[in-house]
């Protein structure tokens, strides 16, 4: 019969060889979705950091829990992770709720660009794959806005940005498409119709997007 401590030491050593695998062979797991190579010019999607400086992740110190599934997310889709710990609300002026802002960053991001994502956040794990279209389109408006043409393969998403919100689950169409700068481009990530929230569809809708196979 095994005792306790002996299926603990079990659990700890499975859980061990687990994450040690994900570490050294997760390049192996994933195949890319997409019949054509990136371009040279958004590769850097491809590396530990998405393409930015720096990734950091808010959390409060009490969830654990998000911590650990972020960690085993980060590992599994190759990326790398800074933790900065979140602000509790009731420890702070209701006017000065500045979680995501006062969050000591320590200096030093290699080109000045950061990723700031939330514990609770998860993806799909062709999120390169993804985001590589992704920084195609946001280096295609950009050239189309400053009439140049941005090719530095060191900044995927080029440089001529404050702020790149990438949007969320419930994200509200707006009174008029025009009003949004934006990009359709094919992607077999997108989840079936069915899998949709319903706000997901009314922005399919409202941006006459196809039913499968599309992102905004």
């Amino acid at each position: 019969m095994v005792s306790p401590r002996q299926r603990l030491l079990l659990t700890a050593i499975l859980i061990f060889t687990f994450l040690f695998f994900l570490r050294y062979q997760r390049p192996s797991l994933i195949v890319s979705t997409y019949d054509t190579e990136p371009s040279l010019q958004v590769s850097g999607v491809y590396n530990g950091t998405l393409g930015f400086g720096q990734i950091y992740c808010t959390n409060l110190p009490h969830r654990t829990d998000r911590r650990d599934a972020m960690q085993l997310n980060s590992i599994m889709s190759g990326i790398s992770v800074e933790f900065i710990d979140g602000v509790y609300g009731d420890k702070i002026d209701n006017r000065a709720l500045i979680g995501h802002l006062d969050r000591n960053m320590p200096d030093g991001e290699k080109d000045g660009t950061a990723l700031i994502l939330e514990d609770d956040l998860d993806w799909d794990i062709h999120l390169k794959d993804t985001l590589s279209k992704t920084a195609e389109k946001i280096r295609e408006m950009e050239s189309e806005r400053l009439h140049t043409v941005i090719n530095d393969p060191r900044l995927p998403y080029g440089d001529t940005w404050d702020i790149i919100y990438l949007g969320n689950c419930y994200e509200a169409a707006p009174d008029d498409p025009n009003t949004w700068p934006h990009r359709t481009y094919e992607d077999p990530t997108v989840p079936d119709p069915e899998k949709h929230s319903w706000n997901v569809g009314e922005l399919f809708e409202f941006f006459s997007l196809k039913p499968t196979g599309e992102r905004l």
